[in-house]
C-alpha cells in the first residue's frame, strides 16, 4: 500500500462513513479510542484494496458494519 492511497482514504467518503459508524459507540469510548480505530481502519482498508481489490474492500466494509 502506498502512503498516497492511505491519504486519499483519509479524506474520502469511506472515512466519513466510518466516522458515522463510530457514533454507535459511547462518547467516552470514541474519545479514547476513536482516532486509533480510524487510523487502523484506514490502513487496513488501503491494504485490503491493494492486495485484494474492490472485492476485499467490500468484504471489509460488510464485516465492519456487522461488527458495529
Amino acid at each position: 500500500m502506498t502512503r498516497l492511497r492511505a491519504d486519499a482514504l483519509r479524506r474520502g467518503k469511506g472515512l466519513r462513513l466510518y466516522r458515522c459508524l463510530l457514533r454507535a459507540y459511547p462518547p467516552g469510548f470514541r474519545a479514547r479510542y476513536g482516532a486509533q480505530m480510524t487510523d487502523a481502519f484506514v490502513q487496513l482498508a488501503a491494504d485490503r484494496r491493494a492486495s485484494g481489490g474492490i472485492r476485499a474492500l467490500v468484504v471489509l466494509w460488510l464485516r465492519t458494519i456487522m461488527d458495529v
